[in-house]
């Protein structure tokens, strides 16, 4: 589904990204974890779009996206959720999610358009709404939900896009430890609905959801494996878990 050939990223002197080597099968879910300042949200960024790698090469779906923008990934099935909340806080919570339907159905917001297309959209953006807990909720205004529903709601405005890969970044940042295990339950929910690249702290999250992990240190990618081989792995251990036995 995604490979990375060579990665680099460098801003200044300082390098985000090393020679990062990165394949995600279909349904896979792949966590990407590290300790602050190792370059998980740099890579995420040059995934999604938002930033141009130095060098490399980013393979999506069998094709070569490296130089393509945002826009052209999510058409693609590339979508992405941010660390800080990104979603219209004036409008409902269906709006929110109406226009991530929107983006991507080819209809535009105009004064005369046909009644079907606008209640293919409003069906759609509720089932997507629905899959996320929010659909007793749409009506309300997006500014007036806690914490952990905006989140939610930026999950269902990136499943309204029809992803086949979601990238997340730290989806639990923030979060109460209830509604961190919420999140968690709403993504193991959508297991083998589409793959996923997963960048978090929270450990347990990690552990809950993770087919796979890799392991960042200062740019670079220091081990990948299932998540038994990265608990008992030294390096890892030494590096980002801090274990001094190792």
């Amino acid at each position: 589904m995604l490979r990375t050939i060579g990665l680099n990223k460098s801003f200044g002197g300082i390098s985000a990204s090393s020679d990062i080597n990165l394949e995600v099968s279909g349904k896979e879910i792949r966590a990407v974890v590290g300790p602050n300042g190792a370059g998980k949200t740099t890579l995420i960024a040059q995934l999604s779009g938002l930033l141009r790698p130095d060098s490399g090469t980013i393979i999506f779906g069998g094709k070569d996206v490296t130089n393509a923008g945002v826009h052209s990934r999510a058409r693609m099935g590339l979508a992405r959720s941010f660390q800080i909340t990104s979603i219209i806080l004036p409008l409902t919570v269906l709006d929110n999610v109406m226009l991530s339907v929107q983006s991507v159905s080819g209809h535009s917001y105009r004064f005369w358009k046909p009644v079907s297309a606008e209640r293919e959209m409003h069906e759609k953006a509720m089932r997507n709404l629905a899959e996320v807990g929010l659909a007793a909720v749409s009506d309300r205004v997006a500014a007036e939900l806690s914490h952990g529903e905006q989140r939610q709601l930026e999950i269902a405005m990136a499943l309204a896009l029809d992803p086949r890969m979601l990238l997340l970044d730290e989806p639990t940042a923030g979060m109460s430890r209830e509604e961190s295990g919420h999140m968690v339950r709403l993504l193991s929910g959508l297991k083998g609905q589409t793959a996923m690249i997963l960048i978090e702290h929270d450990m347990n999250a990690v552990f809950a959801l993770a087919d796979t992990v890799s392991v960042m240190v200062d740019g670079r990618i220091i081990a990948s494996g299932t998540t038994d081989e990265i608990r008992r792995d030294p390096a890892v251990r030494r590096a980002y878990l801090g274990d001094s036995r190792a």
